[in-house]
């Protein structure tokens, strides 16, 4: 057992530990003890925060003077309830580790004891550099991440993937129906999965909003068995999974494509949404054309949609999809058109925003020569009098 003879003392404000405490609270959680808390520990000088799970962790060096040795793990959850409590009464508090087992945080009228676990119990830091490094566009960056964890699914693709789709980088997710793919930054040839929940982790880690400049280095071992990320003092580790599966063999050259509005069909999806779990796209007649849903215990819904046909034929059946999935998809880009591409009701559909190079693609759920009857009856009433729903 070592003994800890010098205390670290520091002093801060609580907003600025606690704008820390947030971030890493991504990288903890409630499965084992150790796992819920944060190791503050002084590093040349300053404090260092870190927190870890098994498959991935994050540390961020602040610029909080900090005195003395060792340090202490703490139930994060603790101590950013209490920095939440007096921010706004606050402006400085004087913290000291005594013992590496207690946290004392020292007001001008109280004081709270926190405690805590010996720095030697937390988790050793996992990352290594190596010289492969890949620049990622934090804000891109994190929005993939998010986006694509958002896709997978904890049952069969619990991971998001990054590697090459038709010779170029993309990461992606996939819930074996649905799939979204985001242009990456990568100048080395490495592909694999990292899991779902490590994604989501990091892309809030990053979450520096869409007009964020800033960039992220990402070093990958020489076995791809650890990934280091970094800006500026936050930097995070996580543990690769999997190699990226193949899905190139889902690509084709479209048959049929047609352009559709994106507000026009989010509306018409919602409404839909709340009559059925499925809707049905109606192509027969591309000048009007409708997508709508029944259920027998709630009603039907039929809407109007608007598209631009390239080259596309009308078509005898109807393409059943999954609402969540499509909304899903509907939410992941901020695009106002985009272009649907098919080319036989075997094949999935392809969506792609317009000016992007992201796309998602959408197995129908199935394909049916008829629709419900209350559908057929609202759409022929739609037409003959040619109404909007």
């Amino acid at each position: 057992m070592t003994t800890h003879e010098a205390d670290i003392s520091f002093v801060c404000e609580p907003k600025q530990l606690l704008s820390h405490l947030q971030k890493l609270t991504h990288f903890t959680s409630s499965t084992s003890p150790i796992f819920a808390d944060v190791l503050l520990r002084s590093e040349n000088g300053v404090l260092q925060l870190r927190a870890s799970i098994l498959e991935y962790e994050a540390r961020i060096t602040t610029s909080i003077m900090c005195d003395g040795e060792y340090g202490i793990g703490v139930p994060i959850k603790t101590l950013r309830d209490w920095l939440l409590a007096i921010k706004n009464d606050i402006t400085s508090v004087k913290f000291t580790i005594k013992d590496g087992t207690k946290l004392y945080g020292k007001l001008k009228r109280g004081q709270v004891t926190i405690k805590g676990r010996l720095e030697e119990e937390f988790p050793e830091w996992a990352g290594r550099k190596s010289k492969s490094l890949v620049r990622a566009q934090g804000a891109p960056f994190s929005r993939s991440l998010l986006n694509c964890a958002e896709h997978s699914a904890k049952d069969r693709f619990d991971a998001v993937f990054l590697g090459r789709i038709n010779d170029k980088p993309y990461w992606a997710g996939t819930d074996g129906i649905t799939l979204a793919a985001f242009p990456a930054e990568l100048f080395e040839g490495i592909d694999y999965a990292i899991q779902s929940e490590a994604a989501k982790a990091i892309g809030n880690f990053y979450n520096l909003g869409k007009t964020s400049s800033h960039t992220i280095d990402i070093y990958f071992s020489e076995r791809g068995m650890t990934t280091i990320g970094s800006y500026g003092m936050e930097t995070f580790c996580l543990k690769n999974t999997a190699p990226m599966p193949d899905i190139n063999t889902l690509f084709y050259d479209p048959k049929w494509e047609m352009l559709i509005n994106k507000s026009e069909l989010d509306i018409a999806v919602k409404r839909c949404s709340i009559f059925g779990e499925t809707v049905y796209f109606d192509l027969r007649d591309l000048s009007n054309t409708y997508i709508g849903t029944s259920q027998s215990e709630t009603g039907c819904c039929a809407c109007s949609i608007t598209i631009e046909p390239k080259g596309f034929q009308p078509l005898d059946e109807f393409f059943v999809f999954d609402i969540q999935r499509l909304k899903k998809i509907l939410g992941s880009f901020d695009m106002d058109e985009f272009n649907m591409q098919m080319l036989s009701k075997t094949h999935p559909f392809f969506i792609r925003p317009v000016n992007s190079d992201e796309f998602y693609i959408m197995m129908p759920m199935h394909v049916q020569d008829e629709v419900p009857g209350e559908i057929k009856q609202l759409s022929m009433i739609w037409r003959d009098n040619g109404c909007q729903f």
